[in-house]
């Protein structure tokens, strides 16, 4: 009996964390739509912020602590990953440092800040970089 209570348990926890994840899964989707579907203003970045500031982006911050970040310069950081000048100055602006983990938790009220201006798609772009970066830092490509 309690056998059968501890799995009916797990299979509770199971199916609330499949629907955590779809859910994040929709609320990610319509956040795309809407930062696509609409012109790149200030109005309509900071009503695309507030639906991704509960959507943790999957960084693994965590890891990077772990791993020996090589000294790379954000220009060769930037050319490598193919980021335009103009971004490449908006993460100096930021002090972003290649491998830095605290740009996951850089929040719109800086990286869309006047003289910054990171629209929310730019944003994610970073952070997808960001994770690229790490990525390649682990397999020994940098």
């Amino acid at each position: 009996m309690e056998l059968m209570a501890a799995q009916m348990m797990q299979s509770q926890q199971q199916i609330q964390q499949m629907q955590m994840q779809q859910m994040q899964f929709m609320m990610q989707t319509q956040t795309h739509r809407v930062a696509t579907a609409l012109p790149s203003t200030p109005s309509t970045t900071a009503v695309a912020s507030t639906l991704t500031t509960s959507i943790p982006h999957p960084a693994s911050s965590s890891s990077s602590s772990k791993l020996a970040i090589p000294a790379v310069s954000l220009d060769d950081f930037g050319a490598r990953y193919k980021l335009s000048a103009i971004d490449i100055s908006r993460l100096k602006r930021l002090g972003y440092k290649p491998g830095s983990s605290h740009i996951t938790k850089v929040q719109e009220c800086h990286w869309g800040a006047e003289g910054v201006n990171f629209s929310v798609i730019g944003w994610m772009e970073v952070l997808d970089v960001h994770e690229q970066f790490l990525r390649d830092v682990k397999n020994g490509l940098w």
